[in-house]
């Protein structure tokens, strides 16, 4: 089983794969004109899939189990304005893990999985465009019922941000949550991660 969700796993993180080539990585990111251009961004969620599969489950309760998770989205974005503007559009998929850390006070802060851009366009005034990104998330859960442990491994999710920018100035972006919304909106809040380091942490992870 464990074969299947693999497999599987990599044909739905193929289906974009044109789409969710690496984006360009600006040093410093301004959020100063975010949701106060002529750029808009509406986004939803069209779609959840969740699929279970057991390497191994007893009558009495212990099991193996691997768990696949799917997110699509509907993304449009359009220009109001009077002039075209060169954007880019990107989804940062959050996640978070499928049990806390042992030992673990207080809330697990969503950490940023992947960063891809679905679109990089010419947004001339009046034009919309849409997109439908998704993404997969994997965990694990087993269960020795005659012990009465549990472990868990793997991650689930925990949100979404898109957000359109020109070059390194973000002009537009909506979020899944109100937690990623403060995130975004007030970096200096205590105990938020502000988004913009967040983001410097994914792209040092990747070099």
């Amino acid at each position: 089983m464990k074969i299947k969700i693999l497999t599987l796993l990599f044909f739905v993180t193929n289906l974009t794969a044109d789409d969710a080539a690496k984006p360009e990585r600006p040093v410093t990111f301004d959020w100063s004109v975010a949701n106060r251009t002529s750029i808009s961004i509406a986004a939803q969620e069209v779609k959840r899939v969740k699929i279970a599969a057991d390497s191994f489950k007893t009558d009495y309760g212990s099991y193996d189990r691997d768990t696949l998770r799917v997110r699509q989205l509907e993304v449009e974005i359009w220009n109001s304005g009077k002039t075209p503007a060169s954007v880019t559009t990107e989804v940062l998929w959050f996640v978070a893990p499928e049990q806390p850390p042992k030992g673990r006070i207080g809330q697990v802060l969503p950490t940023i999985a992947e960063r891809t851009t679905i679109g990089t366009s010419e947004l001339k005034s009046g034009q919309r465009l849409k997109f439908q990104p998704q993404n997969a998330a994997v965990s694990n859960r087993v269960r020795y019922e005659a012990l009465d442990e549990s472990y868990a491994s793997g991650v689930k999710f925990a949100g979404w941000i898109v957000m359109v920018r020109s070059e390194a100035r973000i002009l537009s972006y909506k979020a899944s949550t109100p937690a990623l919304d403060r995130m975004a909106k007030a970096p200096s809040a205590q105990g938020v991660i502000p988004l913009h380091d967040a983001l410097r942490l994914v792209e040092a992870d990747r070099q």
